[in-house]
């Protein structure tokens, strides 16, 4: 009889107790019930390469000839860190390289120092949410299954019943005490704002109504996202915050993504040039 048969699911099956997830990815907290499941996901999803020093004398010369090539001396440059495995040379653009600074753009004084970040809240604390599991109910349906409102509500109700004889409660009363609570969360706040525009050129005689039409446009404000993801602690070490180039063992150039390409070194170089602080040996 087949395993998944009514028969067998009747038989010996209504004893299975249910297995709790129990650890953490450190990275994007998502949760795994053993701990290969963990090692196979931070593996593939939150593994990065580093850089690998440039030998001067080998390599100087091929990678002078790409374009926007400071005359620096590679050795001197702090940015070039070394990868253990030897599979990609990684170099940073020199002037424009993410050199840490504090809130005022001012640098440090150690170039390996970090600045203070935000003050972050103790581990147990999941305010606004009542718990821990409140918070996971919430990031669940509304951010991972994107659960109809409809549907909460049922299933709020399925598990309110459940618990009614141990005199629990699920972790919200009704869809609109979770909508409630995530939208008091006070970080990482970047309001809505809105305009509203319309065609303004000349009207031809009987316009189509996409001429006459008034349009709303929500945005929220780019720098004040950008400024909110910086100062998270849960991107450190998630983004590249310079410009640079990979060569793998021959020179062949490796792009990742797009701080790896040509457009983001040449609009460093622009940008420099402008604040008269780069030294470039070739047009681009």
């Amino acid at each position: 009889m087949p395993v998944g048969s009514p028969s067998n699911r009747r038989n010996g099956k209504a004893n299975r107790v249910f297995k709790p997830l129990r650890l953490s990815c450190h990275t994007c907290h998502r949760i795994f019930r053993n701990l290969s499941g963990l090692t196979k996901h931070i593996h593939t999803f939150h593994a990065r390469l580093h850089g690998h020093t440039l030998p001067q004398a080998t390599h100087r010369a091929a990678i002078n000839n790409e374009a926007n090539v400071t005359a620096q001396p590679l050795d001197n440059n702090p940015q070039h860190q070394v990868l253990k495995d030897g599979r990609l040379y990684h170099l940073v653009h020199p002037d424009m390289n993410g050199r840490p600074c504090d809130s005022k753009g001012r640098f440090l004084e150690d170039p390996t120092s970090q600045p203070s970040c935000r003050t972050e809240s103790i581990t147990s604390d999941w305010t606004p949410f009542a718990s821990r599991l409140q918070f996971e109910t919430a990031d669940f349906l509304f951010q991972r299954a994107r659960m109809s409102q409809g549907s909460i509500n049922q299933l709020l109700e399925l598990w309110a019943a459940s618990l009614i004889p141990f005199g629990a409660s699920p972790p919200f009363a009704s869809v609109q005490h979770m909508l409630e609570t995530i939208d008091s969360i006070p970080f990482g706040d970047a309001p809505w704002s809105s305009f509203k525009v319309r065609y303004t050129g000349d009207l031809p005689p009987n316009p189509p109504p996409w001429m006459t039409a008034e349009y709303e446009v929500s945005h929220r404000d780019p720098l004040v996202c950008a400024r909110n993801m910086l100062s998270n602690p849960d991107f450190a070490e998630e983004f590249d915050v310079a410009p640079y180039r990979e060569y793998d063992s021959s020179l062949k150039r490796q792009y990742t993504n797009l701080l790896s390409g040509n457009w983001a070194w040449k609009q460093a170089v622009r940008l420099c040039l402008t604040l008269g602080r780069c030294v470039i040996n070739e047009p681009y």
